[in-house]
């Protein structure tokens, strides 16, 4: 396993070690998810404020760090990371 940071988003890219990767990547769904929270219809504003928070969670962006694990030639991105 090694850290990457995301580079670009369409199309994917990371960096590893300075080595830019946009091709053969494999990345979880909910990393990836194209959602506007504010287009659900509800009433719940809590509802709302926990999905809004934990998009922010998921969702990657440039400049994310996160686990990639090389199998190959095909890079899997497995979870982003953060620090606490």
């Amino acid at each position: 396993l090694c850290e990457a940071v995301v580079t670009n988003l369409k199309p994917l890219s990371i960096s590893i070690n300075k080595t830019n990767i946009s091709f053969n990547l494999c990345v979880n769904a909910a990393l990836n998810l194209e959602l506007n929270i504010d287009k659900i219809s509800t009433q719940e504003a809590e509802l709302k404020e926990a999905l809004s928070t934990l998009y922010k969670a998921f969702k990657l962006n440039v400049g994310d760090k996160v686990l990639v694990k090389r199998v190959g030639n095909i890079f899997y991105i497995i979870s982003k990371v953060i620090m606490v």
